[in-house]
């Protein structure tokens, strides 16, 4: 029996046992990617994966003196205890190092709402001036940063939208510039879902790959019978209603208030995005291998980087740790010579270095240290900045496949929230309406050099004045710049100018 008929017939258990079943096993299990993604919870950080140092030292009465005691030929030798000693433990976050250069690649430039109508049409231009200003209300450039990073380590996450009254001052500036008769009831607001925030997200397709539903699963606390309890709730969302569930003591059942509600969007209005591994997933061994080699580098700095004294014949005296112009004082046969480190094994020091490059180069990530850029020079042209990013653009249009889906799909409910809530007067303008996404990549700035550019082809009269003006980093408003210039050759013309 189909997922939407079980759901009408109230067989919630058997409709939920379907929704799970339908979502396939992730590839790498949200444990395992937690204790990735976390740095304190790296293998290097766990006893198990890397233990204590076991020492043996001689047991001391309360005189400070060793206690002896006789081996089996009869010789008195020191009693040694087994000791455990930390050991260094240094862990480097190149997983959120990998997943924010992604985000910043990507997202650093805000996602521009192309819109593509009739400019004619007074009633399609103000489908876009609400849908920008809803976009601008729900802090959208930010939020779809918090989702990329999300999607991009945690493999899943979602946005769930809703509808509540709008404070008076928000619609007033949103009417005012959109140009609208009455302020709507209600306001679309949203809710960003993810396993690390506790959300269990089930997603069923159909055949052709269109969603037929989306649920929700989660913990709330209730108080039942004067007792606060957690009880595991799931909301489901189809075309046509809201579905609200929770597990009781036998099994899943109906929530007391309001079970069925109808969906206002006339569409689910949820967006999933999912990917089948983190993206520092084919150099996670790397990752492990690079801090077990610093740490045990660590643990033989702690031996070795101090020179250690080696001590010869018979010593009668040894300076306190405080004494300055400390002296070792000996009878006449006795030597002193420190045992110095003369250099880093450079078999380790080449290791570390070749991994460090591998983890960058096989994710795609751009490596922006300090270190990598001090010599590159204040003036870098754009070429040699589009040919040194040219990876990490290859990887992030690669995302945006992905990614830019989902945008589009958030997008398409916000519209539909216009045409179907809060201002169904303009239904059939929404209908009509089309808005994409547009990603413009991070690429650092040379303005000098395309100011040059511009000036250049400006005077070569291969573009107008209008479009150099246009196209110039250090002009905000083109057209009021424009008027400005002409003001100044005016001016320049009748003498006045100063």
């Amino acid at each position: 029996m189909e997922l939407l008929e079980l759901i009408k017939e109230k067989k919630i258990k058997e409709a939920v046992d379907l929704i799970k079943e339908a979502k396939p096993e992730p590839k790498v299990s949200i444990n395992d990617i937690k204790s990735q993604y976390i740095v304190n919870d790296h293998n290097v950080f766990q006893n198990e994966k890397r233990p204590k140092k076991v020492v043996f030292k001689e047991k001391l009465d309360n005189y400070g003196n060793p206690i002896l005691q006789k081996n089996d030929n009869g010789e008195e030798q020191p009693v040694k205890e087994r000791t455990e000693v930390d050991v260094n433990r240094i862990g480097v976050s190149f997983q959120e190092l990998i997943v924010d250069r992604a985000v910043g690649i990507l997202l650093t430039n805000p996602v521009q709402l192309s819109p593509v109508i009739d400019e004619s049409s007074e009633g399609q231009r103000k489908v876009v001036k609400m849908v920008e200003q809803l976009w601008v209300a729900n802090k959208m450039d930010y939020k779809i940063k918090q989702i990329a990073t999300r999607m991009f380590s945690e493999c899943e996450v979602a946005a769930l939208f809703y509808l509540v009254e709008p404070k008076q001052s928000l619609w007033q500036r949103i009417s005012s510039i959109v140009g609208l008769s009455n302020q709507p009831k209600f306001m679309i607001r949203h809710k960003i879902c993810s396993p690390f925030l506790n959300d269990n997200l089930y997603p069923v397709f159909d055949a052709t790959g269109d969603m037929v539903s989306f649920s929700r699963e989660y913990v709330v606390t209730e108080t039942v019978d004067g007792e606060k309890k957690k009880v595991t709730r799931m909301d489901t969302y189809t075309e046509e209603h809201i579905y609200k569930w929770k597990k009781g003591d036998d099994d899943w059942k109906e929530v007391d208030e309001r079970p069925v509600i109808p969906n206002p969007f006339k569409k689910i209005p949820a967006v999933y995005w999912k990917q089948d591994y983190p993206d520092w997933h084919k150099v996670q061994s790397m990752i492990d291998r690079f801090e077990k080699l610093v740490s045990n580098f660590g643990d033989t700095n702690d031996y070795f980087a101090s020179p250690i004294l080696f001590l010869k014949g018979i010593i009668t005296g040894m300076a306190n740790k405080d004494d300055r112009g400390k002296v070792i004082s000996g009878d006449k046969d006795a030597e002193g010579k420190y045992l110095e480190w003369a250099a880093a094994p450079e078999a380790i020091k080449l290791e570390i270095e070749t991994l460090e490059k591998l983890i960058y180069s096989l994710t795609q990530t751009p490596d922006i240290s300090f270190e990598k850029l001090k010599n590159i020079g204040s003036q870098i042209s754009g070429i040699a900045l589009k040919v040194m990013l040219s990876d990490s653009h290859m990887k992030a249009s690669k995302k945006e496949e992905a990614f830019g889906e989902g945008v589009q799909r958030m997008i398409n409910i916000i519209k539909a929230s216009v045409g179907n809530v809060l201002s169904v007067g303009m239904a059939q303008d929404v209908i009509m309406t089309e808005i994409k996404p547009e990603f413009t990549f991070f690429l650092p700035e040379n303005t000098k050099e395309e100011i040059e550019i511009l000036s250049t082809a400006k005077s070569s009269g291969i573009i107008s004045t209008q479009t150099a003006v246009e196209r110039n980093p250090l002009v905000l408003d083109a057209e009021e710049e424009l008027d400005r210039i002409k003001d100044d050759h005016v001016n320049d013309l009748s003498g006045s100018f100063v």
